[in-house]
């Protein structure tokens, strides 16, 4: 799964996570937890996504709830299951699994500048 964060309408890293639920339970307890990996919004990995979601995806999002890019949280995501790794077409490659407006921690370290430029930006300093 990939999770896409995001500070208002611009795209500001990755985390790329195994799904805990596809591992085995023992005793209750998963025989193996899954991975978190962060990366920058640059990572060449997740550029089809960062565009879609900064030309496309986000735009459609604020239509459909009337939101203007002032009202999106400071910092969000949105996480997709991978369908087609090796797809060209993003809107294929990727379903959306779900948004999170709170408790979006920890995130990548490249989250941080956008953050502060966010709140600036809102607060006017």
């Amino acid at each position: 799964m990939v999770r896409c964060y995001l500070s208002g309408t611009r795209v500001t890293g990755f985390g790329y996570q195994e799904i805990n639920a596809l591992y085995p339970i023992i005793n209750g307890i998963y025989k193996k937890t899954g991975q978190r990996f962060y990366y920058t919004e640059d990572c060449g990995l997740f550029k089809d996504l960062k565009e879609i979601m900064e030309n496309k995806w986000v735009s459609q999002l604020q239509k459909l709830t009337g939101l203007n890019g002032e009202e999106l949280p400071v910092i969000w995501d949105a996480d997709f299951f991978i369908n087609k790794i090796n797809s060209e077409n993003a809107g294929e490659k990727y379903s959306l699994c779900e948004i999170n407006a709170s408790c979006v921690s920890p995130f990548p370290e490249s989250s941080i500048p956008y953050i502060v430029d966010t709140i600036k930006e809102r607060i006017k300093v």
